[in-house]
């Protein structure tokens, strides 16, 4: 470790043990202004107390599960990926504290400069961390502007070699002080009491956006999160590394439910042939479990197929944009007429969505001779149990 960073520990590390309130390193709360699993891309998800929206891919910006740290990880490769955020408040830091962090992983170890993240995209605002060159990927710099110039310590050398492998980040400020950990170790300390300026610009992780080949990284990145006006960590945090994905504290309300049943179960023509139901949904991918029944009091011979008396076929749809309909993969009827299927959904801004369920007996292969028939959809893990036949 660096004599500045233990000389930092041993003058100021006994008043912060003492007067710092409790703060869950590790959780999602009120504190957390930017969180990104990386475990949805399609779109990008903001999984903060109160998300962003949108996050917009530029380039090949993709999902990895292999590598990963926990789960699947987001893949720049160095050609123009970044990923943006719009402006916000969230991002103007001033003189408070504030910590960023994150795991992150070279793609080769030989050539793979470039920005793990810029807090504004404005030439002297902001705060940026990052790979300075190219052929030295034991390097890094971090830097905050002010609006009119750059300050920050100049590019360092790593105590630990960085590698290919996983590896923890954390840029957090404490009043005047700037420390950047890796592993949880102390690698460079900063001082400086000015404040960060932003320029309403919007927020870049994974590049620069200026298309340069020591902007934009070549990597991986997991775990991202932007906390403001909290150093989660003064200390060396070594032997206390995240061992998973951020949960949500109990300070922080995770987002709303994912849908939102905007009619009630509705036949389009009337008979009880068939039933739909229309579902809204927010902007964030989710499973929901679709459940029901089809019933037909009438005994006659059981389909070989289905196996369940006087129903000859059944399907289960869900609407596309364009008004058609897709098949529902894996939905099949239990021998009782019940049938519970899972279906992972990543709806469109703004676009409701339609399930319909439908069937014919046996009796005449028409329509609208099934006896009873119901769909009902929930957020999968969310309980209710399946209703009870009519």
């Amino acid at each position: 470790m660096k004599l500045k960073a233990l000389l930092y520990m041993l003058t100021i590390g006994f008043l912060v043990m003492v007067i710092a309130p409790a703060v869950n390193a590790d959780g999602i709360d009120d504190y957390t202004k930017l969180m990104l699993h990386g475990d949805t891309d399609d779109p990008f998800i903001d999984s903060s107390c109160n998300p962003h929206e949108p996050i917009n891919a530029l380039g090949n910006v993709s999902l990895s599960a292999d590598p990963a740290q926990f789960g699947s990880s987001i893949y720049f490769d160095n050609e123009g990926d970044y990923l943006s955020i719009p402006h916000s408040t969230d991002w103007e830091f001033g003189s408070g504290p504030f910590t960023i962090d994150g795991w992150v992983k070279h793609a080769t170890g030989t050539s793979d400069g470039g920005h793990i993240f810029k807090s504004s995209a404005i030439n002297l605002h902001g705060i940026a961390l990052w790979f300075p060159s190219q052929t030295n990927t034991n390097r890094m710099q971090f830097r905050m502007g002010d609006g009119s110039s750059y300050h920050g310590p100049g590019e360092f050398t790593l105590t630990l070699p960085f590698g290919i492998g996983w590896h923890h980040f954390a840029l957090v400020r404490d009043g005047s002080n700037f420390l950047f950990f890796l592993d949880g170790s102390i690698e460079e300390t900063f001082s400086w009491g000015g404040s960060v300026a932003t320029g309403g610009a919007e927020f870049r992780i994974g590049g620069s956006g200026l298309n340069a080949s020591n902007h934009d990284f070549n990597g991986y990145i997991d775990e991202f999160r932007v906390s403001k006006g909290v150093a989660r960590w003064t200390l060396d945090f070594s032997s206390s590394l995240p061992e998973g994905p951020y949960t949500y504290d109990e300070t922080c309300e995770p987002p709303p439910p994912p849908i939102e049943i905007s009619a009630d179960i509705w036949s389009p023509t009337g008979a009880l042939h068939s039933s739909a139901l229309r579902v809204k949904f927010s902007k964030r991918p989710v499973t929901v479990t679709l459940y029901g029944y089809v019933f037909d009091e009438i005994s006659y011979a059981i389909d070989d197929t289905i196996g369940i008396a006087g129903v000859e076929s059944a399907t289960l749809e869900v609407s596309r944009p364009d008004g058609g309909f897709d098949p529902i993969p894996s939905f099949t009827l239990a021998p009782d007429g019940t049938f519970s299927v899972d279906y992972t959904f990543q709806p469109l801004a703004g676009v409701t969505s339609d399930f319909y369920l439908s069937a014919t007996d046996t009796s005449t292969g028409n329509w609208g001779e099934v006896d009873s028939i119901s769909i009902y959809v929930e957020e999968k893990g969310k309980g209710g149990g399946k209703p009870p036949k009519e």
